[in-house]
């Protein structure tokens, strides 16, 4: 049983067909520009590490406390 390569050769387009892609070009450079901008966004969020929020009322942590206890607005000033 001898076999021959040299006659035997493929010919253009006998393998498989190629696969369809997944998403047309449109669609693939939309989903590059919402990737693009999500991720300036997280550079955005990310950069901002400012602390300023503290200093608000509503981040005090002792602040129900000081609700229950009625101690809002306490003036240390006399006659006021």
């Amino acid at each position: 049983m001898a076999v021959s390569k040299g006659s035997e050769s493929l010919e253009e387009g006998g393998g498989p067909p190629a696969r369809e892609p997944i998403m047309s070009e449109e669609q693939r450079k939309q989903l590059m520009l919402h990737a693009y901008r999500r991720q300036e966004e997280l550079k955005k969020l990310d950069a901002d590490d400012d602390d300023a929020y503290l200093n608000s009322e509503w981040a005090d942590s002792g602040n129900l406390k000081k609700t229950f206890h009625g101690l809002q607005n306490i003036s240390w000033r006399v006659g006021k």
